[in-house]
């Protein structure tokens, strides 16, 4: 591979992607990108992945990964012990993917479960598993909340993906919200995006 080589962030993504998949790891893209897939696109240079990461496919992972990425394993092997975050950071460009251990917060396995593979990358038609849009709006909730409630970014992806998708399920969105303590947050931003 040339070394002067340019990628697109989309490129290196699709990578993580295809390396979760060639492993048979149970994923779901949120963050930014799943903002991005169901509201308003906007640019990222990262990507959050939700990973459903038994120990026994440590070794494995990070294998596939230190080809292209730089990984640490023991850094893998304590965020599987702890359902906390890792990264893999993309040797020659410098890219970053964090991946989050499912398990560590009642969202995770309604990320898992309700995502849906979707284009990621127009240009390449490339895809994924994406978070739906009920539980990226939920997960960026609580990443408001945790935030202290000040993070604009999260605030303004969960009223334009309650804006954009037409398809949004209300009333998934009110009943789950009441188990993680979102009701209050969840209510002004339906308000706020002119649906309540």
């Amino acid at each position: 591979m040339n070394a002067d080589r340019r990628f697109h962030p989309a490129e290196v993504f699709r990578r993580v992607i295809e390396i979760l998949e060639s492993l048979g790891v149970r994923y779901a893209v949120g963050g930014s990108i799943a903002s991005s897939v169901r509201g308003i696109e906007r640019s990222t240079q990262d990507m959050d992945v939700l990973v459903e990461l038994p120990e026994d496919t440590v070794g494995p992972l990070v294998a596939a990964f230190s080809k292209e990425f730089y990984i640490a394993e023991p850094a893998v092997r304590r965020a599987v012990a702890g359902h906390l975050a890792f990264n893999v950071v993309h040797l020659q460009q410098g890219l970053k993917a964090d991946l989050f251990v499912a398990g560590g917060n009642p969202l995770d396995e309604a990320q898992l479960s309700h995502a849906t593979r979707e284009v990621i990358d127009p240009e390449t038609g490339a895809t994924a598993f994406v978070t739906s849009s009920e539980v990226i709006v939920l997960v960026k909730l609580d990443w408001y909340r945790r935030g202290g409630g000040v993070g604009d970014r999260q605030w303004e992806d969960v009223k334009n993906v309650l804006k954009t998708d037409p398809g949004v399920r209300l009333e998934y969105l009110r009943e789950k919200a009441g188990p993680v303590g979102l009701v209050e947050l969840l209510g002004r931003a339906l308000k706020e995006s002119g649906l309540a």
